[in-house]
């Protein structure tokens, strides 16, 4: 018979509660959460703030999904590689234009604003590169994969929550659901700028970061 081959270690888990991983996970699952209730409430906005009839209204969600789609293309293949900025800068600067975005979001009813807010909630994509890029630096080799599927739980998470919440907030107060994304996202945006694990630490990981 053959030895039987050593037991190979399990890698270490990675939690949601490590003091590691916290800060990033806070500062970028608000802006998950108000970018599920973008999306999914779009179709509505155009209808019942626009004024705009059911046919056109789905060429027009179409192109707001679009310009979102567009925003983000542009931040992760040009932005991001051109700027060659930390994780925690592209972090901080993704969340703070997704307040702007979803504020006006909350609130406008011209297609060309609702439309520049679309934009810009594509751009903060870069808080994407900056959320996976920093969880990865901030944790050993051996724990990558479980860091990696955290990363990837946090946005499934809030892809659970977001488009139940807001249509059911959508029904009951047409503002509801975005006044709830900005404070979340708004939550996030604080997280990012001011959570202590996000300050700058005497180890190189996030050196060169302002």
């Amino acid at each position: 018979t053959g030895r039987s081959r050593p037991a190979r270690p399990l890698p270490p888990r990675v939690s949601w509660t490590d003091p590691r991983i916290v800060p990033w996970v806070l500062g970028v699952i608000g802006l998950y959460f108000a970018a599920g209730v973008t999306q999914i409430l779009m179709g509505f906005l155009i209808q019942d703030r626009v004024g705009a009839a059911p046919d056109r209204a789905v060429s027009l969600t179409g192109l707001m999904l679009l310009l979102s789609a567009a925003g983000a293309m542009t931040a992760q293949l040009l932005v991001v590689p051109r700027l060659q900025w930390p994780p925690r800068r592209l972090l901080r600067a993704g969340v703070s234009v997704g307040v702007a975005a979803v504020a006006v979001l909350t609130v406008a009813s011209a297609v060309v604003a609702l439309a520049v807010a679309m934009l810009f909630m594509g751009v903060t994509g870069l808080t994407s590169t900056g959320f996976t890029a920093g969880a990865s630096l901030a944790v050993l080799d051996d724990e990558q994969g479980g860091v990696a599927g955290l990363v990837s739980a946090t946005g499934a998470i809030t892809w659970i929550f977001a488009p139940v919440s807001a249509t059911a907030l959508y029904g009951w107060q047409p503002l509801a659901p975005f006044g709830l994304a900005l404070v979340l996202v708004g939550a996030s945006c604080t997280a990012a700028w001011a959570h202590p694990g996000l300050r700058k630490p005497p180890g190189p990981l996030l050196d060169g970061d302002s």
